[in-house]
């Protein structure tokens, strides 16, 4: 081989190489914008996930919807609690008479324990008209004298407003109790001839309360 031919080979290998380092340049610059066309479209992909997930916090429509039945269901039982216990609407308030032989053993002032449901179902009336003041009257028939049952009518209706104060959280000071003796009946402690009535005398030992409309 000669010189000339020499010099053609190395020309033709020169050429060769820089046609592939050129191709191979080329082939790096068209996959570089393929890099940022997948980071563009992932990214937009990650917000619309995050802007679907937001909407699944919806706690407060749930706590919305247990208020309301929390509510109702507190309605419902105030309302069993009046019919119970016989309340009355009166111009003064609600008045709720409790039976002498519901809440203390005769001639006592101790709250015997049978009468804690009776007392449960006054404190969710109290706790409902939670602004409200009470007045707790206690009451007697007409038997044993004046002043034993004053006496006895104001520790009965003290017991009763403090059982509701360390039993059922009702605030002492809203409540107010009060002894009226043998005053006030409510039924005759005598038939109309004169002899003894022991259903209205029974009627007329009694704890009286009284919520009032104020508030």
């Amino acid at each position: 081989m000669n010189v000339k031919s020499i010099a053609c080979l190395l020309l033709m290998l020169t050429v060769a190489c820089d046609t592939q380092q050129v191709s191979h340049s080329d082939a790096t610059k068209t996959q570089q914008p393929s890099t940022t066309a997948i980071t563009t479209l992932e990214e937009p992909q990650a917000i619309a996930v995050t802007q679907l997930e937001s909407p699944r916090q919806s706690g407060a429509s749930v706590t919305q919807l247990e208020v309301v039945q929390s509510t109702q269901a507190t309605q419902t039982a105030v309302q069993k609690a009046l019919t119970d216990l016989k309340a009355q609407e009166t111009s003064t308030g609600i008045r709720i008479n409790l039976p002498e032989n519901v809440l203390f053993d005769f001639d006592k002032s101790n709250i015997r324990p049978s009468a804690k449901p009776t007392l449960q179902k006054l404190s969710l009336l109290l706790k409902n008209y939670a602004k409200a003041p009470v007045t707790v009257n206690g009451y007697t028939d007409s038997k044993g004298s004046d002043a034993y049952n004053q006496v006895i009518s104001q520790k009965r209706a003290e017991a009763v407003k403090n059982y509701l104060a360390q039993n059922f959280n009702i605030n002492n000071s809203r409540m107010t109790a009060k002894g009226w003796g043998e005053k006030q009946p409510i039924a005759p402690n005598t038939k109309s001839n004169g002899a003894d009535n022991p259903e209205g005398r029974q009627k007329n030992r009694r704890v009286e309360v009284i919520i009032s409309r104020k508030s």
